[in-house]
């Protein structure tokens, strides 16, 4: 269900922010799955992938939810927590749309010691394209958890 959620782009911009902080306080508890941090990735997304701009979680919001996992020690799934992370954080060139500097500085040091530090770097600080292992994994073309094809 989760990734059902998390590729409605065209959600109105409260309703996706009442979803993330659902997954936040998952993540909080340590209760959160891989699905839902997916679907974190995409609901606070600077950037939609299709979804019109009036539908993106303010940044006030997307801040919010940033200073709360910044504040844990551990974190479940570190990797793709970081990825999840990266993607609501990164620079669009939009100030309406972009986290604060200091916010997305915090994130960057939490994120040096992870694999993709370096590219981390970089979406945080400079508005690039993402490349296409980037969008592809946004995409999540492959079957959900659970689900099997039958040949």
């Amino acid at each position: 269900m989760w990734q059902a959620i998390g590729a409605c782009e065209r959600l109105d911009a409260r309703l996706k922010s009442e979803l993330g902080e659902v997954v936040v306080e998952d993540i909080v508890r340590s209760k959160v799955a891989p699905q839902q941090l997916w679907a974190l990735a995409r609901l606070g997304a600077r950037e939609p992938l299709y979804g019109p701009l009036n539908c993106v979680v303010p940044a006030d919001a997307v801040a919010r939810w940033l200073e709360r996992v910044l504040a844990l020690t551990v974190w479940p799934h570190p990797e793709l927590l970081a990825f999840a992370l990266v993607q609501i954080a990164r620079v669009v060139d939009d100030r309406e749309r972009d986290l604060d500097e200091g916010c997305r500085a915090r994130l960057a040091a939490r994120l040096e010691q992870l694999p993709g530090g370096r590219r981390s770097q970089v979406l945080l600080h400079e508005a690039v394209p993402l490349d296409r292992a980037e969008t592809g994994r946004l995409l999540d073309e492959s079957l959900p958890a659970g689900l099997r094809v039958r040949s």
